[in-house]
């Protein structure tokens, strides 16, 4: 564990104490009978409509937040860490420069241990969270995921290609399109998308310095968003993530709103004559956000809003014509041509508009930026899988990492059952209910939810028959409502290289599927009630 502690009889609560063992703290949960102040969670009526979740447990911990909290930036390495300061991730948590380029090490996100329970009773369907591991928990190890999209390329003095959390404009995103360096949509220094999963997870692993470590490293892992979206949820007491952001608290001390629409507002004839689906926000554009919650403010370019390059005639020339549908630019402002005009007619009305620029919210939460929008991230360790003879389709859990692949292992993964539809195609809608299982999987068990009710978020899996699906989540920069934490999309094999699916980089210090099931250690029941009620 990375928190030790000491009960204090005076005060009456845990205080940390970093010469205390894992046996020793069970011993004084049982003692001091505090298994029910330590932990806190939701929990909600699967059969109502609204997406607001009930707080539960300890509900000073929705107010200190311990795991969230703890979620923290950093430069990674295998052999080391560094937190970056928490408001500013220009700079270490000293106050020196920080080195983003990915030479010091990954610009990462470290999501804490911790230990997290889900049960289903009637209609209610409950989430756990707590620092420590008490009766009928399940252990979540250390991990760290991406804290920027996934850029490919090779740091300065290696001839390596690999996937990196950075900020590097080195690093050619997209499609790897080099004739576009030095235009409007330069892919310097954007994440990597037009890629297969087996090409990511190659990317992935060649960051490891020998073969016994590749399967430490990975493309944004299964498990790791699946924890990201219960810390949400969990933090907020919403599954609708793309509720408005709100940095003032409830008069209770409680976290409200959302994470806002994210880069998701585009419209998706403009994008496709802009860049064509290409990504366009650079990576690490949240820096200054540091650990904390919130989003900024990105200007498209005058391209994307004059509906492709062709239309921008760039500096205003009154010697020159105009049609309808022309875009300039005077110095200060940027104008659309509303009639043909001759040469000479002046800018203003009636003949030109001022051009209200498109903007995009790039949000990051507790550090991970964009964790839904601008494109599909792929995720490694599941697929989908449809028999039709049985009339089943799965989401298949790969439980070793050693054997990660494009493939369904019926017989080994772990197999849980979605929506099946006859006769194949893609079963797709706005999720009613998640599979509300022991494991706290994301995936949709119930379809019939829409933008603001039930789940908030849409789904799509193809159910061909032996039809594997890969998994996408988040959405894209057009797909608007359809967006958040729990949009999940399985309707394209693990070899699709759309423009809009790209990735980011975990690593995984244990085997999240595996390991996490099996408890060291038998945590025991105190016999006494509570010191303090749980709701």
């Amino acid at each position: 564990m990375s928190t030790k502690v000491v009960f204090d009889p005076i005060l009456g609560r845990l205080e940390e104490d970093p010469t205390t063992s894992e046996a020793e703290i069970i011993k004084i949960i049982e003692d001091h009978h505090l298994e029910n102040q330590m932990w806190y969670g939701v929990r909600w009526d699967t059969s109502a409509s609204s997406p607001t979740l009930t707080r539960i447990g300890n509900l000073e911990l929705h107010k200190s937040l311990p795991i969230q909290n703890n979620l923290r930036r950093c430069l990674f390495t295998p052999d080391s860490v560094v937190y970056l300061d928490p408001i500013d991730s220009t700079k270490l948590e000293d106050g020196t420069d920080a080195d983003l380029s990915g030479a010091s090490g990954e610009v990462m996100v470290e999501i804490p241990e911790h230990w997290e329970k889900f049960e289903k009773i009637g209609a209610y369907y409950f989430v756990k969270l707590s620092e420590f591991p008490l009766t009928g928990f399940t252990r979540i190890p250390k991990m760290y995921v991406g804290a920027f999209e996934g850029a490919v390329g090779s740091l300065e003095g290696s001839n390596v290609v690999a996937l990196h959390s950075c900020i590097n404009d080195n690093m050619r995103g997209g499609g790897d399109q080099s004739a576009w360096d030095d235009t409007y949509r330069s892919l310097l220094g954007r994440p990597r998308t037009a890629t297969t999963q087996a090409k990511f997870r190659e990317y992935a692993r060649a960051n490891a310095a020998k073969p016994a470590d590749e399967w430490h490293w990975c493309f944004y892992h299964y498990e790791c968003h699946r924890v990201i979206y219960w810390l949400f949820a969990v933090e907020y007491a919403t599954l609708n993530s793309q509720l408005a952001i709100n940095n003032s608290l409830t008069n209770e001390g409680y976290r409200q709103g959302g994470l806002g629409p994210g880069v998701s507002t585009l419209t998706s004839t403009k994008w496709n004559n802009f860049n064509s689906y290409y990504p366009f926000v650079p990576c690490g554009y949240t820096v200054f956000l540091g650990n904390g919650t919130g989003k900024e403010e990105y200007v498209m370019p005058i391209e994307y809003d004059a509906n492709g390059a062709a239309n921008y005639k760039g500096e205003w020339d009154d010697s020159s014509e105009y049609v309808v549908g022309d875009f300039v630019f005077d110095g200060e402002t940027y104008w659309e041509c509303l009639v043909d005009c001759k040469a000479g007619v002046p800018l203003g009305d009636p003949n030109w508009k001022e051009v209200n620029r498109t903007t995009v919210e790039v949000n990051s939460y507790r550090g991970i930026e964009m964790p839904f929008g601008h494109i599909f991230k792929n995720l490694e360790g599941v697929h989908t899988y449809t028999d039709a003879t049985e009339g089943k389709t799965w989401f298949a859990i790969m439980a070793d990492p050693y054997l990660y692949s494009d493939s369904v292992d019926k017989n080994n993964d772990i197999l849980v059952e979605t929506i099946y539809k006859s006769g194949g195609g893609v079963q797709e809608g706005y999720g009613k209910k998640t599979v509300l299982n022991e494991r706290g999987d994301i995936f949709v068990g119930e379809s019939g939810g829409g933008t603001t009710t039930y789940m908030c978020d849409y789904y799509a899996h193809k159910c061909d028959d032996a039809f594997v699906g890969g998994l996408r989540v988040g959405g894209r920069a057009s797909d608007g409502a359809y967006c958040g934490l729990g949009l999940v999309a399985a309707d394209n094999r693990p070899a699709g290289t759309g423009a809009s699916f790209g990735s980011r980089l975990c690593y995984l210090l244990e085997n999240p599927i595996k390991d996490n099931r099996i408890w060291n250690i038998q945590p025991v029941t105190p016999n006494v009630s509570p010191i303090i009620p749980i709701v």
